[in-house]
Formats: structure tokens, C-alpha cells, sequence
């Protein structure tokens, strides 16, 4: 489904956002409370791992969460199979269309979970999940785009700064330091360069200065070029070696 120029940029507002996160449960806690803004759910949002268990979620519903991870976290219900015996994934569910499920009957419905998209994809390590009451209406196909467009974003960020965090503060890399030492990187491939420099992909890297992937490469590829390297691990020795020159102090 197409988005709209408005959604675009309200897309690239909430990433721009999250983004200026200082740790990983604060950028967790902005992308929940701003996925909010474009889906709305009065029960709630949060982040699930690839076994379906919530590792994030508003304290408000801290409660759910808790008698979720406790008991289903590791179950993923079937919500149809195939004359071919093939389970049939959906990203968006009504659970008041399968009430003999076993997590609609124990879980869903005494808490007043109506609908939920996302906590029942084919596991990746990270997706938002968001529910709705069963008084509220289902997820529409549009919501659905969104967080899809969304959800590989989140999981870039939240990887590269879980990346960023476990890294000691002398670790960290300037971009504009990047460019005294080395005049010709232009702006955007010295914003590369720094967190080429502190261990991001280049995919990471097109989420976090949030243009695409073949872009991220090029800026790469450019900057080999202009500090004459032939791969990751020379760059990254290259720009070490020159910032602590600058710095006075070897980088860890």
C-alpha cells in the first residue's frame, strides 16, 4: 500500500526522534511511545524477541507483560493451516475470530485484548507488537504498512546503539574530528566514517543517517578511497591511528 507524503514525514520525524536517544532503554521507550502517534492502541505497545517474549513495554503495562512472559511467551498459536498442512501467518489478528485458542481463552480475552499485530510474524529478534481492546476496531491494512516501514528501522537503531552503549566513552568517534584529520570526507561520508569506526554495519549505518543501504555502501566505498584502503579493517586502523594523534591518547 502506498503512503502518503504527510505519513513519510511523520515517519521520518519519529525516527529522527528516536535517534537522538542517549541509551538503548531510552530509544526502546521513544519508539514505543512514538509508534503510538501513527497506530494507535489503547492497550499498549511494546518490543518482542525472537521468541515472542515482551522485553519492552510503558510501565503501565507492566502488569500484562509479566503474566504474558510468564506463561505464553513461548507459545505461538497456529492461527490457520493450509490443505497442505502449511501454517498460515498473519501479521494482523483478530482474536475474537479464534476464541478456542488457548491464549485468546487463558489470556487475551480476560485482559480485554481485542486485536494484536505483529506478535504472531515468523520470529526475527525484534518486532513492535501493539494491541487493541475488543472494543476497538481491527488493524487496517494501512497501519499494517507503517509498521512494517518501521519495524526494520527500530531494529537498526536499537542494534546500533546497543552497539554504541557497550562501548567505552574514549571509544566514541567524532565525526568532526574525523574531518580535521581528513579534510576531504565530505560531511555525510565523515558521519559514516565515525560509525564505520565504532563497529556499525552498513545497513545500521543507512538506518541511523536514514538514507538507503546502496548509499551507505557508496559513502563507504568512497571513503576507502580517499583515506587509499582496500577494506573495513585498514579504514578503521587508519582513522584510529589519526584520531589518537589528534587526541593524544590511544582509542580502545
Amino acid at each position: 500500500m502506498e503512503l502518503s507524503a504527510k505519513t513519510w514525514r511523520g515517519i521520518n520525524d519519529y525516527l529522527v526522534e528516536i535517534e537522538e536517544s542517549e541509551s538503548e532503554a531510552e530509544l526502546s521507550r521513544r519508539a514505543l511511545e512514538g509508534v503510538l502517534r501513527f497506530i494507535p492502541a489503547d492497550i499498549g505497545a511494546g518490543l518482542v524477541d525472537a521468541s515472542q517474549r515482551l522485553i519492552a513495554y510503558p510501565s503501565e503495562t507492566a502488569g500484562i507483560a509479566q503474566v504474558y512472559n510468564s506463561r505464553y511467551w513461548c507459545i505461538v498459536p497456529s492461527l490457520s493451516r493450509g490443505a497442505d498442512g502449511a501454517i498460515r501467518w498473519s501479521d494482523r489478528a483478530r482474536w475474537a475470530d479464534y476464541p478456542n485458542s488457548e491464549f485468546y481463552a487463558d489470556f487475551a480475552r480476560p485482559l480485554g485484548v481485542g486485536a494484536s499485530m505483529s506478535v504472531l510474524r515468523p520470529p526475527q529478534w525484534l518486532s513492535i507488537t501493539l494491541q487493541r481492546s475488543s472494543g476497538g476496531r481491527s488493524f487496517s491494512k494501512l497501519e499494517h504498512t507503517i509498521l512494517e516501514v518501521l519495524n526494520p528501522h527500530v531494529r537498526n537503531l536499537l542494534s546500533l546503539r546497543k552497539k554504541l552503549d557497550a562501548r567505552p566513552l574514549m571509544a566514541r568517534v567524532s565525526a568532526e574530528e574525523l574531518r580535521f584529520c581528513f579534510p576531504a570526507l565530505s560531511p555525510r561520508e565523515a558521519q559514516t566514517a565515525a560509525l564505520l569506526c565504532m563497529g556499525a554495519s552498513a545497513r545500521e549505518i543507512a538506518s541511523a543517517l536514514r538514507f538507503g543501504l546502496r548509499t551507505a555502501e557508496s559513502h563507504v566505498a568512497h571513503i576507502y578511497q580517499k583515506l587509499d584502503v582496500l577494506c573495513r579493517r585498514d579504514a578503521v586502523d587508519t582513522m584510529r591511528v589519526a584520531l589518537a594523534s589528534l587526541s593524544g591518547h590511544a582509542l580502545e
